[in-house]
C-alpha cells in the first residue's frame, strides 16, 4: 500500500495529487464527529471508566467542543465540495452588496479590489 502511494505521488500530476488530498481531507472531517461522539460515549461508561468518568462539567465542555468540530466540518466540506457555496464566496457578497450600498454612484472594479485584497484600493473620494 505504500509502494502505491508513493508510485502515485511520482506518477500523477498536481491535478490529481490535489483531488487525493481534497477528497482525503473531506473524508477524515467526516469520520471526526463520529470519532468524538464514541469517545465522549466511552468517557462516560462507568463500568468500563470507574473513577475516572466525565464529571457534568467535562460533558458539557466536550459535547460543546464536538458540536463546534461538527459545525466547522460542515463548513469545510461543503466549501470544498461546492466551492461556489463557501463561506469566502458567500462573505465577498456581502460585502460586495455593503459597498454597492454605500458608492452607488461610483463604478467598483470588484476583480480589482478582490484581487488587492482591499488593500490600497481607492474609490475615488480621496482627491
Amino acid at each position: 500500500m505504500l509502494m502505491s502511494a508513493g508510485v502515485v505521488s511520482l506518477v500523477a500530476s498536481i491535478n490529481v495529487q490535489d483531488a487525493i488530498t481534497l477528497f482525503v481531507q473531506v473524508v477524515a472531517v467526516t469520520l471526526l464527529p463520529a470519532a468524538l461522539v464514541f469517545l465522549i460515549l466511552l468517557l462516560n461508561d462507568k463500568p468500563l471508566m470507574g473513577e475516572f468518568v466525565n464529571t457534568r462539567w467535562q460533558n458539557f465542555v466536550n459535547w460543546a467542543i464536538v458540536l463546534f468540530v461538527i459545525v466547522i466540518s460542515t463548513v469545510y466540506a461543503v466549501s470544498v465540495l461546492f466551492p461556489e457555496c463557501s463561506p469566502r464566496s458567500f462573505g465577498a457578497t456581502i460585502w460586495q452588496r455593503w459597498i454597492m450600498r454605500q458608492h452607488n454612484d461610483r463604478c467598483v472594479r470588484w476583480d480589482v479590489m478582490l484581487k488587492h485584497n482591499l488593500q490600497g484600493f481607492s474609490y475615488g473620494n480621496d482627491r
